[in-house]
């Protein structure tokens, strides 16, 4: 049997997630997911494959460039995302904190 933390007049005590945080939360999800399905493609079509079709409008070593460049950035991504988790989590800790 659950129970519920419930205060006066049977109101929820659980902290509610502003739409800010939910936003928040959700950009960073984003981020994350086209990070890691970005560093597959790279992974899989890129590196095992050796398919660089990036950008074909150049001759191999600007497509392996492309490609490198292309693996920088959803590295980036999954990095930005990572580091907005650690803020979420240590903004949480503070908050719950203060209450």
């Amino acid at each position: 049997m659950a129970t519920h933390n419930t205060g006066v007049n049977g109101e929820s005590q659980e902290p509610q997630m502003s739409r800010k945080q939910a936003r928040s939360v959700l950009f960073t999800g984003v981020l994350i997911g086209i990070g890691i399905a970005s560093f597959l493609d790279e992974t899989i079509f890129h590196q095992l494959l050796q398919w660089h079709a990036f950008y074909w409008a150049t001759d191999e070593h600007g497509r392996i460039l492309s490609d490198g460049g292309f693996h920088l950035f959803s590295t980036l991504l999954v990095l930005w995302g990572l580091f907005r988790c650690g803020v979420v989590v240590l903004v949480g800790e503070q908050q719950a904190g203060r209450s």
